[in-house]
């Protein structure tokens, strides 16, 4: 995501985001619905950028709190926004361990439902979803951030993989495509530039082609530093995706310029800077 306040002061002047690049790549931005609604960052969107993705209103629990009562309207404004500004739209996203309700996979005693129950949930979400925004969402972040941080574990323990089990990625894919076949299906997740992650990544995808699951994309979540990663690993990455025969993807793309307590990249927001507010003050 770019910053807005930082585009304000430059959108008068020199070219555009979205005609720089053409028709090369997508310029995309993370809004929430209130900036579609204010008039001066409405402008700069329309001006700058080429896509729009929701920040937290396409998300599960923003759709269905409740199970079965869908609540589309905000996520309708980014939708609609996008639509009159010949924009493309991503949607983000389908299945996540987070902002997704209990109901979904967990029963009222906090444990994991049977494994159908678990998987008409989520198809009913993701059928209801899909259908709802099809024609105006040219992709979806089907499952987000699926896999493990940890040396040897494959995939994270989530809800979903409890309940259903390891499969449950497939299924959502599967359930993903019967609801729209033309709509694109993106697999996203951070650090997956990282060699130890990046493995995973590939092993995640090429299971995904070998169920006869429909993989467009990948999202490489660049939560990058100054100094980590590398242009070389970054690079690295993206020709091992493209050689799966997947689009490549930069998403959530942030610069933190403060050294992190861990080191490294990632979308841990409590990894915060070590040394205190100021450690630049020479």
């Amino acid at each position: 995501m770019l910053s807005l306040v930082g585009l304000i002061t430059t959108s008068s002047r020199g070219q555009a985001l979205r005609q720089a690049a053409g028709d090369r790549l997508l310029v995309g931005a993370a809004v929430p619905p209130r900036a579609v609604e204010d008039p001066k960052l409405a402008q700069l969107l329309a001006e700058q950028f080429s896509s729009l993705t929701a920040e937290n209103v396409m998300k599960p629990d923003a759709l269905q709190r409740e199970r079965g009562k869908f609540t589309f309207d905000d996520a309708d404004k980014i939708a609609d926004f996008a639509a009159k500004h010949d924009m493309k739209m991503i949607g983000h996203t389908l299945l996540w361990h987070q902002q997704t309700p209990p109901w979904m996979f967990t029963d009222e005693k906090k444990q994991p439902l049977p494994r159908e129950q678990a998987l008409e949930n989520l198809k009913a979400h993701i059928e209801t979803v899909v259908k709802h925004f099809d024609g105006k969402v040219l992709g979806w972040d089907v499952v987000n951030e699926a896999l493990s941080d940890k040396d040897g574990e494959y995939l994270r323990d989530t809800p979903a993989r409890r309940a259903i089990g390891d499969d449950y990625v497939v299924k959502a894919f599967e359930f993903a495509r019967a609801a729209s076949p033309k709509v694109e299906l993106y697999y996203n997740d951070y650090s997956i530039e990282v060699p130890a992650k990046r493995e995973k990544a590939i092993r995640l995808l090429k299971e995904l082609q070998a169920a006869g699951a429909k993989v467009d994309g990948v999202g490489i979540q660049g939560h990058w530093q100054m100094n980590f990663p590398q242009p070389k690993m970054v690079d690295d990455a993206i020709n091992a995706f493209a050689d799966l025969g997947v689009k490549v993807m930069i998403t959530e793309l942030d610069v933190d310029v403060l050294p992190r307590k861990s080191g490294s990249g990632g979308a841990d927001i409590s990894a915060t800077e070590k040394q205190g507010l100021d450690p630049y003050k020479e």
